[in-house]
């Protein structure tokens, strides 16, 4: 039942920024024929037209009362097997995860006015459905007799694990309690959403609302004229100056911020921002009463279902094993990776003492971004432009799918698209795939060897008003494999991003770190598209927290290598490959002041773990004392501790990565070490590309990811690599 994890993901994505108010939409349908539910509907690509949030209310009602029933029949059976307990359980809300999939693309793509307290309502509706069935004790009973009969010793392999996976979610949900402790657990569950969904509402009204009017033009030494230009229009736009007497507006929702914080010549502007950005999510908006909240009720959650904390908890079912193994692989990392972090630093600090003549100054935390930019600025030269040229978006793009169509034996098509205005009552012309926004596209994967469709997945890559920000992977039909009588039913995914890749007549240029990110998102997008394994809760990204990131993050090493890169590193005019010094160039700024960089993933990740593993030590101080008693001294090299984004932190306290933030550099430790695979046998080699499709992204969860691992290394994951990598001596790379 993987629908737990994505309500509070839903719940999020009611706050995420837009970038500015989108147009009145179009009058929704609110009324559909009794037969006619486009959110359930699976007969090829959604017909987005048809989906508004009035419609999605309609079709929930329908789900809902579809999903009762099967509850009730789930309740009445006498005669328990396989098919009328585990396999009934896991199709039984296969309805209300379609409607949940397709109303993310609603809240994250095509955002309309008045949408937040819709969604808010649906998500509750579907939480309450699920905790009827969790907490259901005549359910508990049947599952735990249908384990007990001689069949259950017989199953497939990948029936077994969902057995198992199934009555190890209902114990930690509650299985084993009295009535009281069930009930207690519905109350922990839903105050835990409604937290969490105040938290990430402050979060996004605190960051709209924080703001600097700057009346002195001279304060903006550094900044380029176009930021200067862009800072007064802003300013313009809410009422502050004119053009005979011009004011500028920063703001963190646009970034703007951080870039003075990066370029700004004027320290105290520098320190003012860097202070002010340490109010977002306090104040009025305050985070500070929820977090505690948050970290209380998971605390007493853990304890409820027999954990000593919650760390303990949630690592459970997770590849690291155990809360205390991921602190000692946090603490192995750090203590790597500090000899380089001293060095950047004193590199940072050498160069502030040399532009402010003062030989015993000291770097303050304003002053990290600053001279960090600085730094690559004087040693980028002029390469950064020269790169431009080579990195068209339509190249990189198709280089992309040619490099893991070569590996993992596939062909990926483009189709003609259409989009349809909605309420419109119009369809797409034959032969065309519906699109929410006419700059989306869409495109097919098949089996080489077979010719099968296996899954699909659209790419919307440019910014736009009713659209959130950032670069993400977004499922939204499950599918399956061909199954007795039936056809395979085609995955279908999203790749989102804001940074923009033009249109197919005028493409715009990528950075090497925009390349990357879609590189990731395309190792989520084939690791689900990808999979064979039949039960929906166990195919595809459905598995645990700390091995998800594996295949995405390992599709970011092709990006580097020069065989690769040589696919879509191209002259825009002439062909011909990047030249050795960009491609030198290039590598040097994917190291830049990267011990900073893993530094503060550390810093969030020991946090993350120490308070969740130590909840009663901290229980009665502020979120703020926790902060500074857990990293004091763990970052050091500022005149003052620089404290990490806590506030604001939805990660930690909204998504699905509390006391799991370490996830992030587990899995680039399992890419290190498993990509030295391909570097072996060659990057390019279709038969390590076909053991790694077999092993990793055609399994999901049916395997723990610690065998999964295993069947494509023939061992257990070593640290030797990443650690060797992050410990390299020397300066900071030169770009």
């Amino acid at each position: 039942m993987p629908l737990l994890p994505r309500i509070l993901l839903l719940a999020s994505l009611c706050f995420l920024p837009l970038h500015a108010e989108p147009p009145a939409a179009p009058a929704p349908q609110t009324t559909a024929p009794a037969a006619e539910h486009p959110f359930l509907e699976w007969n090829g690509p959604p017909q987005w037209s048809k989906l508004t949030v009035e419609q999605a209310k309609i079709d929930l009602d329908h789900a809902m009362s579809q999903y009762r029933e099967r509850v009730r029949q789930l309740e009445n059976v006498t005669d328990p097997t396989y098919e009328n307990t585990f396999g009934e359980l896991a199709n039984i809300d296969e309805n209300l995860e379609r409607l949940c999939l397709r109303l993310e693309v609603l809240s994250s793509l095509c955002n309309e006015t008045g949408q937040r307290d819709a969604v808010t309502g649906i998500t509750t509706t579907i939480q309450q459905g699920l905790d009827d069935v969790l907490i259901n004790e005549k359910i508990w009973k049947i599952l735990k007799k249908a384990d007990a009969c001689e069949w259950a010793k017989h199953l497939t392999p990948e029936q077994n694990r969902y057995k198992e996976q199934i009555m190890d979610f209902f114990r930690k949900n509650g299985g084993d309690l009295s009535p009281e402790g069930k009930k207690r657990l519905v109350a922990i569950n839903q105050e835990l959403l409604a937290l969490s969904s105040r938290f990430a509402s402050n979060a996004l009204d605190s960051a709209n609302s924080w703001k600097i009017v700057i009346k002195d033009r001279s304060r903006l030494a550094g900044l380029p004229y176009s930021t200067v230009r862009y800072l007064q229009s802003r300013a313009q736009e809410q009422g502050f100056g004119d053009e005979e007497h011009p004011q500028w507006l920063v703001t963190a929702q646009d970034g703007s911020a951080y870039s003075i914080l990066a370029q700004g010549d004027d320290p105290k502007l520098r320190e003012e921002i860097w202070r002010s950005l340490q109010t977002i999510g306090r104040g009025k908006h305050d985070n500070a009463p929820l977090i505690s909240g948050i970290l209380q009720l998971r605390h007493e959650k853990a304890r409820l279902l027999g954990y000593a904390n919650y760390a303990e908890m949630a690592a459970d079912d997770r590849m690291v094993g155990t809360a205390s193994h991921a602190a000692e692989f946090l603490q192995t990392i750090h203590d790597s990776i500090m000899p380089a972090y001293r060095q950047e630093m004193a590199t940072l600090r050498r160069l502030k003492r040399e532009h402010t003549g003062n030989a015993e100054t000291l770097l303050d935390p304003w002053d990290v971004a600053y001279y960090g930019h600085q730094l690559y600025e004087t040693q980028a030269d002029d390469q950064k432009g020269k790169l431009d040229s080579y990195l068209r978006a339509d190249h990189v793009i198709q280089g992309m799918f040619d490099i893991f169509s070569g590996l993992y034996g596939l062909t990926i098509t483009e189709r003609p698209t259409a989009c349809i205005a909605s309420g419109s009552g119009k369809t797409a012309p034959e032969g065309t795939v519906e699109v929410w926004d006419p700059a989306v596209r869409y495109y097919e994967i098949r089996d080489t060897a077979s010719g099968e469709h296996i899954g699909s997945f659209y790419m919307d890559m440019n910014p736009r008003d009713n659209k959130r920000d950032g670069i993400w992977m977004q499922t939204i039909e499950s599918g399956s494999p061909p199954r007795a009588g039936h056809p395979r039913i085609p995955r279908l995914a999203a790749i989102c991003s804001y940074t923009g890749i033009g249109t197919k007549t005028r493409p715009t240029t990528m950075s090497p770190e925009d390349i990357q990110a879609l590189f990731h998102e395309f190792g989520h997008t084939l690791h689900h598209c990808l999979s064979e394994v039949g039960i929906r809760d166990l195919s595809g990204t459905n598995t645990v927290l700390d091995f998800v990131e594996f295949p995405s993050q390992i599709n970011e090493n092709w990006v580097w290598e020069r065989e690769a890169l040589n696919r879509f590193a191209k002259q825009r005019t002439t062909g011909r490959p990047l030249p050795d010094k960009l491609y030198r160039s290039m590598l040097a700024s994917q190291n830049f002041l990267r011990a900073n960089s893993i530094m503060n993933q550390c810093a969030i990740a020991h946090f993350d773990l120490e308070v969740h593993m130590n909840y009663e030590k901290y229980k009665d101080m502020p979120p703020e004392r926790i902060e500074r008693e857990i990293l004091a001294g763990y970052c050091p090299e500022t005149t003052e501790h620089a404290p990490i984004p806590l506030y604001d932190q939805t990660h930690l306290f909204v998504d699905n990565y509390g006391a799991g933030y370490y996830a992030y550099l587990w899995g680039e430790m399992l890419t290190t070490d498993a990509f030295s695979k391909f570097k072996e046998k060659g990057i390019l080699n279709p038969e390590v590309g076909a053991e790694f499709r077999r092993c990793i992204l055609s399994k999901g969860n049916s395997k723990p990811a610690i065998e999964l691992y295993r069947d494509f290394m023939g061992r257990d994951p070593k640290p030797d690599a990443f650690i060797r990598k992050l410990s390299a001596p020397g300066e900071p790379s030169k770009p």
